[in-house]
């Protein structure tokens, strides 16, 4: 029945996610559902933004992804994807035999995603369109969960936990990368936005999980491994 279930959900994903995208697509707000008073309603002003070059200096994809120890055959999820900007690294490593879900509450983000996945030949990369209070992920079927800059934009997340738990594997993982909360730095939230390290692992910890919690690899951001 696991097997079956996977199959409908990547069934359903690949109605809207290999069809080449258009070109043109409508704007309609945040690619993380951000509800403090910032306009997001254009998103190719913000898919600039989120793939600038300079982003790579302080977020490191490339080293958090070697970190994250993907191999080819692994099932990965990236929820609050946004422009696909971490998901598209994660697919290139579980090819062949995986695939990459691009996770997000609005879908005006997809047409780029799905966009590039083309170009680069990253047929294992599908959309998944949630809700602020469920991921839509398949049960028991995902190696990892990784959330970036997202978890302060998520409410009830002791409920969400147990969503994400539900779509792990054995031993998957869910990581977190958000920004330090009392740090002073230039980018990010403010700091009354921001989460913990601490609290996060606490919430996690409620939840069932394993936590461990690195805040030296990335200068701005902690990296949370939450292990089923």
């Amino acid at each position: 029945m696991r097997i079956l279930s996977i199959a409908l959900f990547l069934a359903l994903c690949l109605t809207t996610a290999w069809a080449k995208p258009e070109q043109h697509h409508e704007h309609k707000g945040h690619p993380q559902g951000h509800k403090h008073n910032h306009d997001f309603s254009d998103a190719e002003k913000w898919i600039e933004k989120f793939e600038d070059p300079a982003r790579d200096e302080w977020q490191k994809p490339d080293l958090v992804v070697d970190m994250l120890g993907l191999k080819p055959g692994m099932n990965v999820a990236d929820i609050g994807a946004a422009s696909g900007y971490f998901t598209r690294r994660m697919a290139r490593k579980v090819m062949p035999g995986g695939y990459a879900l691009a996770v997000d509450i609005e879908s005006n983000f997809f047409p780029y995603v799905l966009e590039r996945a083309y170009q680069e030949q990253q047929y294992n990369l599908f959309t998944v369109e949630c809700t602020a209070d469920d991921p839509r992920l398949p049960a028991e079927s995902l190696d990892l969960i990784l959330i970036v800059d997202t978890l302060h934009h998520i409410e009830n997340r002791s409920d969400y936990y147990q969503k994400l738990k539900a779509s792990l594997r054995p031993d998957g993982r869910v990581v977190i990368v958000d920004f330090k909360k009392d740090a002073d730095i230039p980018v990010g939230p403010g700091p009354a936005m921001r989460l913990a390290a601490q609290s996060v692992k606490a919430e996690f910890e409620a939840a069932g999980f394993k936590v461990s919690v690195d805040d030296t690899t990335l200068p701005y951001q902690y990296i949370l491994t939450a292990t089923n």
